[in-house]
């Protein structure tokens, strides 16, 4: 049962927003772009957002085998083997859509540094803006650092 506050943040998200944000709000240490390996990672993770890491044994099942029609067996559009089973996961777009959204709706902070969006839990922002003040100038005006980006 989640915490009365956390159930009252959740609002009327979607059901892959509020993974996507489980998995934030619990790993305030990382960051995400919407790179396909970072996409992929969220995906993964959202099946398990309790993990300290990303599930390191989830393997990306090929698009072809996820298409192939295989008598008595469900085709998943997207999935990860794990120990012997196909786990449903999200799509990279269905990822890279909940970042966006939960970053409108400010669940979550976004920000641009090195010509990239970034997101991040909100916790993170004093450490990731302490890490900036200590870049010498010319690398900190390279950063380009920007709050809440929209995509």
């Amino acid at each position: 049962m989640p915490h009365m506050d956390f159930a009252i943040k959740l609002g009327d998200l979607n059901k892959s927003q509020r993974a996507i944000l489980e998995v934030i709000e619990r790993h305030p240490d990382a960051m995400w772009s919407t790179s396909a390996s970072d996409l992929r990672e969220l995906a993964t993770w959202a099946n398990a957002p309790q993990s300290p890491k990303a599930p390191p044994d989830a393997k990306l099942v090929g698009e072809d085998l996820l298409n192939e029609e295989i008598p008595g067996e469900v085709v998943l559009s997207q999935g990860v083997f794990r120990r012997g089973r196909i786990i449903p996961t999200y799509s990279p777009k269905t990822v890279k859509s909940a970042l966006s959204t939960l970053s409108d709706e400010n669940k979550i902070w976004s920000f641009e540094l090195y010509d990239r969006t970034y997101y991040a839990s909100h916790e993170s922002k004093r450490r990731v803006k302490g890490w900036l003040r200590k870049l010498p100038p010319d690398q900190f005006e390279r950063a380009g650092f920007k709050e809440y980006v929209e995509e």
